[in-house]
């Protein structure tokens, strides 16, 4: 289904309305293409709500459903995107996955897009791409309910939010991986163990319940109170990780309380550990020194945990 502004000249504005699709079968494919790509007098394409389903109880793993919106010149604006898999299983389906694709593509104008809702793709990878130096994602939410990869080349703003949820009974864990993206983002997992990669920005992550995986990469996340990315619900007890593997060995480690978070900052410098956990109050962090040459190169804000008792070396991998 396309809807463009693809003339030259002076072009009027593109105006549709909510848009419904349900596309049915095995390996079944659904696909909106938006796009203003005509000349700079081109009135801007508008459009409501996108509503693409796959409606077959029957459907097979492989069904892919997909969103490209784009421009070179016009304006584009769109609704919420709502891309939903049957929610019944096929008789001796054990698993009912799709595949959803979210591009958003921008040369000049700009886009302008509601909240984005995947739902019915437990178990399949889900894409969210920007392109382009306009579309950074800003104020966007992305809710998820499969395993969730977003990738992205745009330096982008804060506000973005993006949660895997699960879906419905069939409780699906969420894969949510930032990496690619360069602005803050606010990270919610699912009621499941999730395996959630952070990215370069400012992020505030919530695991939700389960046994959690963080993931942080070198240069993920700064060393001050205003820069350290935050884990607001880390929890030894439930099983939660922090990954660090890729930067350091996390066998070299060490914990201790502060009385503010100078004195912690000047203690994990001196502690010459790998990873140095300090409980400030009811706040702890965890502080990250690559080579161990007294210099904290990284840290980790762990709200709310008030007592040492509740993380150890095994909390981290």
């Amino acid at each position: 289904f396309d809807i463009e502004n693809d003339g030259v000249g002076t072009i009027g504005a593109v105006t549709a309305g909510d848009v419904d699709m349900t596309v049915n079968g095995e390996s079944a494919y659904g696909y909106f293409y938006i796009s203003a790509s005509s000349a700079a007098s081109a009135g801007p394409v508008t459009v409501g709500d996108l509503d693409l389903a796959v409606g077959n109880a029957a459907m097979k793993t492989g069904s892919y459903l997909e969103v490209s919106i784009g421009n070179d010149l016009g304006n584009v604006v769109v609704g919420d995107i709502n891309l939903t898999g049957s929610s019944v299983r096929g008789a001796g389906d054990a698993t009912m996955t799709y595949s959803a694709d979210v591009s958003i593509w921008s040369t000049t104008g700009s886009i302008n897009i509601g909240n984005i809702t995947v739902m019915g793709g437990d178990g399949a990878a889900d894409n969210f791409r920007s392109f382009g130096s306009d579309h950074d994602w800003n104020a966007d939410t992305i809710v998820d309910h499969g395993d969730t990869n977003w990738l992205t080349t745009t330096a982008g703003a804060a506000g973005v939010t993006i949660a895997g949820v699960d879906y419905s009974a069939y409780g699906t864990s969420a894969w949510i991986d930032v990496s690619g993206y360069k602005g803050a983002a606010t990270i919610v997992g699912s009621a499941f163990g999730d395996l959630i990669t952070d990215n370069i920005g400012t992020n505030s992550i919530t695991g939700g319940a389960g046994a959690d995986t963080f993931t942080f990469l070198d240069g993920n996340t700064g060393k001050t109170v205003a820069t350290m990315d935050k884990i607001t619900d880390f929890s030894n007890a439930s099983g939660d990780k922090i990954d660090l593997s890729v930067v350091v060995n996390v066998g070299n480690y060490g914990e201790a309380s502060y009385a503010d978070f100078a004195a912690f900052v000047t203690g994990a410098n001196a502690a010459d550990k790998a990873v140095m956990v300090g409980l400030v109050g009811s706040t702890g962090y965890a502080a990250v020194d690559y080579n161990t040459d007294g210099t904290v190169d990284f840290m980790i804000e762990l709200t709310g945990l008030n007592s040492l008792g509740n993380i150890d070396v095994a909390s981290f991998v």
